[in-house]
């Protein structure tokens, strides 16, 4: 397989997601990214090990373009920065706020599993965009594959259930919901909330970089004094 055949598969398996998506109603459970990884797997299951490996060598490219596509996501910001610029304080607070809880809930989780140091500092980046955690965890020397592993399920599980659970709780405001997908979700929820509005992802993108800011200065200082 080649490296144009990879990426090839991988945005066409993506575009039949959406396309799924939209056939059955923009449901937050027929997630695009989650259909097209099923599909896949399919494909990689059928075609066999040889091409699996080379899909994986390939696919590398696919991160590059992550990157890219994190730093456009400050367009929404730009159309909405007065707004967003008057709830600053409010914002850092949450963000502070729902930072501390999930830190501290994933490290609590890890040593009650037993797990060891290096993956309990790993998973502790898994609200933390995967283009900021992959930073943070080689310049911290920590596992950059499970850091990832855990940003991917982290941010998949947060759109899959935040949108319902907001629901229940009648938060129905776009700049709330936005803000709830960035911080839990970061490049998924803001590719959610692009589909409510732009304020939405806005306030789901200064979500997505107050975490990020957050975990790149506090979690390498906090990992020295945690009982690991």
């Amino acid at each position: 397989m080649s490296a144009l055949t990879a990426l090839g598969l991988s945005v066409l398996t993506y575009l039949a997601g959406l396309w799924i998506q939209r056939r059955t109603g923009n449901k937050p459970y027929m997630h695009p990214v989650v259909l097209a990884m099923l599909l896949v797997v399919l494909a990689l299951a059928w075609l066999g090990e040889p091409y699996t490996e080379d899909y994986l060598r390939h696919n590398a490219i696919m991160l590059d373009l992550l990157m890219v596509a994190v730093v456009a996501f400050a367009v929404p910001l730009v159309d909405n920065l007065r707004l967003v610029l008057r709830d600053l304080a409010r914002l850092t607070a949450v963000v502070l706020l729902a930072a501390v809880f999930i830190a501290g809930s994933t490290v609590a989780l890890c040593l009650a599993a037993g797990i060891d140091r290096e993956a309990i500092a790993a998973f502790s980046f898994r609200s933390v965009t995967n283009p900021i955690a992959i930073a943070i965890a080689e310049q911290n020397r920590v596992s950059v594959d499970i850091a990832m592993f855990g940003v991917f399920v982290t941010g998949l599980v947060g759109v899959l259930t935040a949108e319902p659970l907001l629901r229940a709780v009648r938060i129905t405001d776009p700049r709330h919901v936005g803000l709830v997908l960035g911080i839990t979700s970061h490049a998924f929820g803001i590719a959610r909330a692009l589909e409510f509005s732009s304020l939405a992802a806005a306030y789901a993108t200064m979500g997505m970089i107050l975490t990020g800011l957050l975990y790149a200065f506090a979690v390498p200082w906090l990992l020295r004094f945690l009982p690991l």
